[in-house]
């Protein structure tokens, strides 16, 4: 069985917060998501980046914002980077953005009520594939 969920990854070398003892002032406490859903996903995303930042205010982050990616190999380039502070991800490619990105899983989020879900592949008798 599969997690039925997005797993969340957090960018743990590359936050600014982890390199200085000493807070560093307006940072923006960015969430990554790939999507081509842009605007729907700003719009559900943009309330859980405004309330982590204002839990990391102590750190320097002064607001929360949501930048949408059209694939995952860009959004390990932002997490590695730094410029998105935390992202999600299906449980594949929370692995392909763990490798790529120096990042570690933090959270499982339960998708639409469930934990897990199951997966049924359908192959061609003739594909050699059984």
């Amino acid at each position: 069985m599969k997690p039925a969920c997005t797993l969340l990854l957090l960018a743990s070398l590359s936050s600014p917060f982890l390199a200085s003892a000493q807070p560093v002032n307006d940072l923006v406490f960015t969430v990554g998501i790939v999507s081509d859903k842009a605007k729907s996903k700003i719009k559900k995303a943009t309330p859980f980046a405004q309330y982590v930042s204002g839990r990391l205010n102590h750190l320097g982050y002064t607001s929360g914002s949501v930048q949408v990616f059209n694939n995952y190999g860009q959004l390990a380039v932002a997490l590695k980077n730094g410029s998105v502070q935390i992202a999600t991800a299906t449980p594949f490619n929370a692995v392909t953005l763990e490798r790529e990105s120096n990042s570690q899983v933090l959270a499982v989020r339960w998708k639409k009520g469930l934990e897990k879900y199951h997966s049924v592949f359908f192959t061609h008798q003739d594909s050699g594939i059984h």
